[in-house]
């Protein structure tokens, strides 16, 4: 096995139920078991098949072994307990050092409908009540005078009031304002970030959780800081 170049080891030799990962999705049913294979290069010493979740690992197999070929089964209801959708799964060689020796990484996608598991159906209910309050927390943070009206004089010229069209806002410090309206950014993001998960679009990533909750959390904020003023 070649040693690891610029940081980068080599492409561990590995399979999930007979299926080669090579950076692919294997779909697996919620009740069975994910059969893992790897060729263990020599000069590994210990080596291990981690969860990734939000860039943090959670080890659920190891074994102390040399070389050859190690086999173990992981119980796919151990680590989606609540719910079904892509998660990823690493496995790692290292040597006596701690070093690494090759890597192999596959997404797994445990099938299955989302609304009938625990973490699914919340997804879906976060999103829905996030979407739904931070739109009316919108609503009434543009001033009832900020509208555009349009009007047809006798040439068919259109005039806009420039009068009526004005967008008055301005920073109010209501503090239970505020929180909800972070907190309705927040359930949005959270809910999204969960039911793209649950419906196999994307594995649970921490660039996937900024892109998600940041946005709509800053969303959140503005709105509830910014209110309408009266005429």
């Amino acid at each position: 096995m070649a040693a690891p170049v610029g940081g980068q080891a080599p492409a561990c030799r590995a399979s999930i139920n007979g299926v080669s990962v090579e950076g692919r999705t294997i779909k697996i049913s919620s009740g069975s078991n994910a059969v893992v294979q790897a060729a263990v290069p020599a000069g590994s010493a210990q080596n291990s098949v981690y969860l990734e979740l939000f860039g943090k690992r959670l080890e659920i197999a190891s074994a102390k072994q040399a070389s050859g070929t190690w086999s173990g089964n992981v119980p796919v209801k151990d680590y989606a307990r609540w719910g079904v959708g892509l998660y990823r799964l690493v496995w790692e060689s290292r040597d006596l050092k701690g070093e690494l020796v090759c890597r192999a990484a596959a997404n797994i996608h445990v099938e299955g409908f989302p609304l009938r598991t625990l973490a699914g159906a919340t997804g879906v209910a976060a999103m829905a009540v996030g979407l739904t309050a931070l739109t009316l927390t919108l609503k009434t943070t543009i001033n009832a005078g900020a509208r555009w009206t349009i009007k047809v004089v006798a040439r068919g010229k259109v005039e806009r009031d420039k009068e009526e069209r004005r967008l008055r806002l301005r920073p109010g410090f209501s503090i239970s304002q505020t929180l909800l309206g972070t907190l309705w950014g927040l359930l949005l993001g959270g809910g999204t970030l969960t039911t793209l998960q649950q419906t196999a679009l994307s594995p649970p990533t921490i660039e996937l959780a900024l892109e998600m909750v940041l946005p709509f959390t800053v969303l959140g904020l503005l709105a509830g800081l910014l209110r309408r003023v009266a005429r």
